[in-house]
C-alpha cells in the first residue's frame, strides 16, 4: 500500500463530473493501492456516510470534505481536519441553504466559509474550475500571489495548500 491519498475525489453525486458510486470508489481505491481518500462532492455531502463505512471496511483512511461553488462560480474544495470540521461543514452547508431558498442556493461567500471554518479545514486552491486559477489566467501572477495571501489571512496560513493537477485537459501547463 503507497502513502498516496488522493484529496480531490468526486462520487456520482457530483452530477457530470463524478462517474462512481463512493462504494466503488473506495474499491478502485484500495485495488490501487492507496492509502485513503477525500470525497468533495460539489456543494454538500451527499456520498460521504457510504464513503466512510466503505473506507473502513477497507481499512483505508477517509477524509470527508466538499467542493463548495463560490460566488464568482468557481470551485473551493475544503476538507475536514476533525469531527469539528465536519460538523462546521455541514452547518456551513445548512446555513447556507436555508438564507438562500431557492435564489441560487449552491454559491457561497468565501468569508462567510472562512467564518465556518475556525481551523478545522484544510482548502485547497482547486484545479481547472478553481479560484487561483481563474485569478492567474484573468489578472497574473502578481494579482494570484495576493489572492492566495487573501485566502491565507481568511483561513490561516497553514490551513491553505496550492492544489496542482494534471487531467490532460488542453491548455494545462
Amino acid at each position: 500500500m503507497s502513502d498516496y491519498i488522493e484529496l480531490h475525489a468526486h462520487s456520482a453525486y457530483s452530477f457530470a463530473v463524478g462517474a462512481c458510486s463512493p462504494r466503488e470508489m473506495v474499491r478502485g481505491a484500495k485495488k490501487l493501492g492507496l492509502s485513503g481518500l477525500a470525497l468533495l462532492d460539489y456543494d454538500g455531502v451527499y456520498g460521504l456516510m457510504e464513503a466512510r463505512a466503505a473506507a473502513r471496511e477497507a481499512g483505508l483512511a477517509f477524509l470527508p470534505g466538499c467542493e463548495f461553488t463560490l460566488e464568482d462560480e468557481t470551485h473551493l474544495p475544503v476538507i475536514c481536519r476533525s469531527d469539528q470540521g465536519y460538523s462546521a461543514l455541514t452547518g456551513a452547508i445548512s446555513a447556507h441553504h436555508l438564507a438562500a431558498g431557492r435564489r441560487e442556493p449552491d454559491r457561497q461567500n468565501l468569508a462567510e466559509l472562512a467564518s465556518w471554518a475556525k481551523g478545522q479545514w484544510l482548502v485547497l486552491t482547486g484545479t481547472r474550475a478553481g479560484p487561483l486559477r481563474r485569478v492567474l489566467y484573468r489578472s497574473g501572477i502578481a494579482a494570484a500571489a495576493r489572492f492566495l495571501e487573501q485566502l491565507k489571512e481568511a483561513f490561516g496560513a497553514e490551513n491553505v495548500a496550492v492544489e496542482a493537477a494534471l487531467a490532460g485537459f488542453d491548455g494545462e501547463e
